[in-house]
């Protein structure tokens, strides 16, 4: 697999992973033939928006849980299918 780096972030004395930076890259890295192309993570109240690797639904102001603590996530991606022969 390819190498990749990881992001952990801090709020006062705890530091915790950045899941919705890290899970997307880890699940690519494991299973090079897919692309994930949405997140949403559990905060506080539910899961969060989701977040498009466009973009869309990423920034602070639309998503302000999709960085929080979390350990629970929902991936969207696409990968290939087994051939049936």
């Amino acid at each position: 697999p390819f190498p990749f780096a990881q992001n952990f972030l801090r709020e006062r004395k705890l530091v915790y992973e950045d899941v919705a930076y890290n899970i997307p890259r880890k699940l690519e890295a494991f299973w090079p033939e897919c692309k994930v192309t949405a997140i949403q993570v559990e905060g506080n109240s539910g899961f969060s928006p989701k977040c498009f690797v466009t973009g869309i639904g990423c920034t602070k102001t639309e998503n302000p849980s999709l960085h929080l603590p979390s350990t629970r996530f929902i991936l969207d991606f696409e990968g290939p299918t087994r051939n049936s022969d």
